[in-house]
């Protein structure tokens, strides 16, 4: 714990947009992971998912949304393992942290930022072609023309609620995820500069903390030479 609040703040900036990135992948990878088994699971059988017209659904965003959490999670998960790793001492090492925060934030940003951008596209192609997300999300409120009906949720639209809910929340945790990486990849080279100046400062002082003792040490022998000389010319 004490080496974690010695850290720079830009580090525990990094350290905590990679934990928060990794926490919302998770959640995101769980909740697309679980959208994506409802509908294959109820897709030929349960009606309100027009079983007989497979065309009309686009899976696609949820599966990306699926993948990219998953390498996100990955990404993040090596870079705070690293960042642990005492053998490591990235803490001390500004330009080895640097280039770990920037290869694990970049192509992490780009592929939310894509995954973001792409899912987006997809929902609004509907009604014509629908996604799970647009789908669930305009029915969750519908009830069947026989309302006296007693039918499993598997025949029926009672997890429409959720899934609209869940596919909502992974597409925001992916555009938050997109901004704390954005975030890491700056607090990287911004903490990388800093820590450069820092260094190159002290050695600037030490530098001239030496040259004045050196400058001291002469100006002494000097004396010294002068006091010696005019010993000898008194004798």
């Amino acid at each position: 714990m004490s080496g974690i609040l010695n850290l720079s703040k830009p580090r525990l900036v990094q350290l905590a947009s990679s934990a928060i990135s990794f926490i919302l992948c998770t959640a995101a990878l769980g909740v697309s992971a679980h959208s994506f088994h409802v509908y294959r699971t109820e897709r030929e059988t349960n009606p309100w998912w027009l079983p007989l017209w497979p065309a009309h659904f686009n899976v696609h965003g949820t599966t990306a949304l699926i993948g990219t959490s998953a390498s996100i999670l990955m990404l993040n998960l090596f870079y705070l393992t690293l960042s642990f790793v005492p053998r490591f001492e990235l803490a001390h090492r500004p330009t080895m942290a640097a280039i770990l925060g920037i290869a694990v934030s970049l192509p992490a940003g780009l592929i939310s930022l894509c995954t973001v951008i792409y899912v987006h596209v997809l929902n609004n192609n509907a009604p014509g072609v629908d996604t799970i997300q647009t789908w669930t999300c305009r029915f969750s409120s519908s009830k069947p023309a026989i309302t006296n009906l007693q039918v499993s949720d598997q025949m029926s639209n009672h997890l429409f609620g959720s899934l609209c809910e869940q596919s909502k929340f992974a597409l925001y945790a992916m555009l938050v995820v997109c901004l704390l990486q954005g975030l890491l990849l700056a607090t990287a080279l911004v903490g990388w500069v800093v820590e450069k100046w820092a260094q190159h400062k002290s050695g600037n002082n030490k530098s001239q903390d030496e040259s004045s003792m050196e400058m001291g040490s002469r100006a002494s022998a000097e004396k010294d030479g002068n006091v010696t000389m005019n010993v000898h010319s008194l004798a």
